[in-house]
């Protein structure tokens, strides 16, 4: 009965390696989403210059998605993580080695960034079928909630830590650290055991071809269509809010880099918190009914950021954005991946991750464009309506299509 009530990922040592290697991954990101855009600042580039890091570090979503689905699918998984956590090391590095002779220029942020983006890339595409691998599709949504838990154990520890690094020894320090942690990742995966090989009818055809079916089954399955619709809209508005949040907080809010740190960790706190019940929320009311309250819910927060007056406001009102974000995408990943057949896990779940990046990428880099014209403050409350608007379609939308399911047990 003991063995049950465990989390399917967690059952094994190697599902538990898996889990630890993506919160190093997530960890190190967590340091480099405070350091990397304190940099910036800190070398005389304003807010939307700032902005940018986010931008370019989502890029290689868009441009190598498709092709890191492929290969997650027709590679062992195991190698293609290890090769992408030591390629993030090796990026990651080259900032803090700079920094030992002078100040990083943004264009070195900002490649480092890209690098790093891609790396992630293709642990991320690889790590759909390991999930896959390690307890099959039945499951797959109680393993995204572990795994969850384990991006936002990361997530809290990196700008938390982010923080303190950085007003203790400083920016290029902390990302020194990030590099570390990438080099923890890479050995962990490399000590699971199982091979994580691709299904072995996989590994020939053309490229191109193999890319279209992640697509393919996206676009032929009318429900994936929808989360895929209301994700790309809904990253599209509200993720410039995250793009912008430590130039909101140092430069409209005034505060130091520990308090920002601060607000960062609580608010992925919240996604830490949500790994842990958001089984029983999917199956109590439904994962469609989820990310509709999670859609109305980010817009609010975004809008309380927007009259927060001080630390105290931006931090209630973050951990809700965040609260929202984590839950919604937990279940979005659970129920695109439970659609998707085994052979094709990493092409549709790297698919489904590169639309919604994309979405986010394009998302930020209006919002740093905005920033140079529109005062920050405006510019999140501009954010927050938009978001609303986008719900009054894609909440009668997704309930209606809730309405259309089986009842969750708890509502029959």
């Amino acid at each position: 009965m003991r063995s049950e009530k465990v989390n399917p990922l967690l059952r094994t040592a190697d599902g538990r390696l898996l889990v630890g290697a993506q919160f190093c991954d997530h960890f190190a990101i967590g340091l480099a989403f405070v350091a990397l855009p304190w940099i910036v600042l800190d070398g005389g580039g304003g807010p939307a210059l700032a902005g940018l890091v986010f931008a370019v570090g989502t890029l290689p979503y868009v441009l190598f998605g498709l092709l890191a689905g492929v290969t997650g699918d027709r590679r062992s998984r195991k190698r293609v993580m290890v090769g992408a956590h030591a390629l993030q090391m090796a990026c990651a590095a080259a900032v803090p080695l700079w920094a030992l002779v002078s100040h990083p220029p943004v264009a070195l942020v900002l490649a480092s960034a890209f690098a790093v983006g891609t790396g992630r890339t293709y642990a991320d595409a690889a790590s759909f079928g390991a999930v896959a691998d390690l307890v099959g599709s039945a499951n797959f949504v109680q393993a995204q909630a572990a795994l969850s838990t384990g991006w936002a154990a990361g997530s809290i520890a990196g700008p938390f830590l982010g923080g303190v690094l950085v007003a203790a020894f400083g920016a290029a320090e902390a990302v020194a650290a990030e590099s570390a942690l990438f080099a923890v990742a890479a050995v962990l995966v490399w000590r699971i055991r199982r091979p994580l090989a691709a299904p072995g009818h996989e590994l020939e055809g053309r490229i191109r071809d193999a890319a279209r079916e992640g697509i393919s089954v996206i676009r032929r399955t009318p429900l994936l269509r929808l989360l895929t619709s209301v994700q790309l809209l809904w990253y599209l508005s509200v993720i410039g809010a995250l793009a912008l949040i430590v130039p909101f907080l140092r430069e409209d809010l005034g505060l130091d880099a520990r308090e920002t740190g601060w607000i960062l960790g609580v608010g992925a706190a919240m996604g830490l918190s949500a790994g842990f019940f958001v089984g029983a929320l999917e199956r109590r009311f439904g994962g469609l009914r989820l990310i509709a309250a999670s859609i109305v819910v980010s817009a609010l927060a975004v809008v309380g950021l927007a009259g927060a007056p001080g630390f105290w406001g931006a931090l209630v009102a973050y951990a809700a954005l965040n609260l929202s974000i984590w839950v919604s995408v937990t279940s979005l990943i659970g129920e695109r991946q439970r659609l998707a057949p085994d052979h094709l896990q990493a092409r549709v779940g790297i698919t489904g991750r590169a639309i919604a990046l994309g979405s986010m990428m394009v998302g930020s880099l209006i919002a740093s464009g905005l920033a140079v014209f529109v005062p920050l403050r405006a510019l999140y409350l501009g954010v927050g309506l938009t978001a609303l608007a986008i719900a009054v379609w894609a909440v009668p939308a997704l309930l209606r299509r809730a309405a259309a399911l089986p009842l969750p047990e708890t509502l029959q």
